[in-house]
């Protein structure tokens, strides 16, 4: 089902009712525009091979439709433009679990929106802040043998490169118990760090996420706000803890499973949400139709 491509491409908020319509918007008519926000890993790409093929028509529809897809993913840009490569379109996404956010592949990393500190100043503050017990627990993947570090991401070759190549994060194992990693969050909070839970390791950055760039997409570039009603939808997708402040700054979360049956606990989404009945990408793509046919069924909708 797509019913933005048979129905047309255009949201538009008009006393507080969701029209979608064929016909272009009138003069000073608003327009809603949907943007997906999705991680890869085990959200829009397979958990254990990363493969995606058997929905990349569908992500092509829906870019045809008019959304915009925007992936926010820890993976560093270079792979992120890699998997741009492999879908085919060029998109805008966000890397290093919300450190950059980059607009056109294409240019150069110096137009890129920097919101993240360099690993160099991430790793002094490390240095000098955490107490060596803790340290102890931790082990980088920088420090680690090509196998472990393999082993750990799933990857190797040029793959592993670019999930190594990090400029302001860095992935870490953790050994220690639950208090262990109370204790080093805690620490991690007053030197002005964070430590993010992906599918198979722990990364460390600054005081950014996933949700840091979503108030830049949330409204039009003029930050325009109709009625003070957001002038786009955002529906986020995830599997992970550290997808969990993207998901709840959207308007829809889309919850992935992992291959084992097990997800995130609804209880910690706060928005509307739905739990996809089969890990990615087949879920990623059930979700998506199923948010957007929410979007559709709400309030006083109209077809033209």
């Amino acid at each position: 089902m797509r019913f933005l491509h048979r129905r047309g491409n255009y949201l538009t908020l008009t006393h507080c009712t969701l029209l979608l319509l064929y016909r272009e918007p009138a003069e000073g008519e608003a327009i809603l525009k949907i943007i997906f926000l999705t991680d890869l890993d085990g959200t829009l790409l397979n958990f254990n091979d990363f493969s995606f093929d058997t929905i990349r028509s569908d992500i092509l529809e829906f870019i045809k439709d008019g959304i915009d897809i925007i992936p926010v993913s820890s993976k560093t840009r270079p792979e992120m433009i890699e998997f741009c490569t492999a879908l085919g379109v060029n998109l805008p996404f966000i890397y290093e679990n919300g450190a950059g956010f980059c607009k056109d592949a294409k240019t150069s990393n110096q137009n890129d929106v920097i919101v993240g500190m360099s690993k160099e100043a991430l790793m002094q503050i490390w240095d000098a802040n955490i107490p060596v017990e803790l340290k102890a627990d931790c082990k980088f993947l920088s420090e680690m043998e090509r196998e472990e570090c393999s082993a750990l991401l799933g990857l190797s070759g040029a793959p592993l490169d670019l999930a190594l190549a990090r400029s302001h994060t860095a992935l870490l194992k953790f050994n220690g118990d639950k208090t262990a990693l109370t204790l080093l969050n805690i620490y991690l909070e007053r030197a002005g760090l964070t430590l993010q839970k992906g599918g198979r390791i722990f990364c460390l950055s600054g005081l950014h996420n996933k949700a840091s760039f979503i108030e830049k997409f949330r409204y039009k570039t003029s930050d325009q706000k109709i009625a003070n009603e957001s002038a786009h939808i955002i529906i986020a997708f995830g599997d992970g803890n550290n997808d969990i402040p993207m998901l709840n700054a959207a308007d829809f979360a889309c919850i992935i499973p992992r291959p084992n049956g097990e997800h995130l606990p609804p209880d910690k989404i706060t928005p509307k949400k739905i739990i996809a009945s089969q890990p990615a990408p087949l879920g990623w793509i059930e979700t998506a139709e199923a948010a957007l046919t929410y979007f559709s069924d709400i309030g006083d909708i109209h077809y033209g």
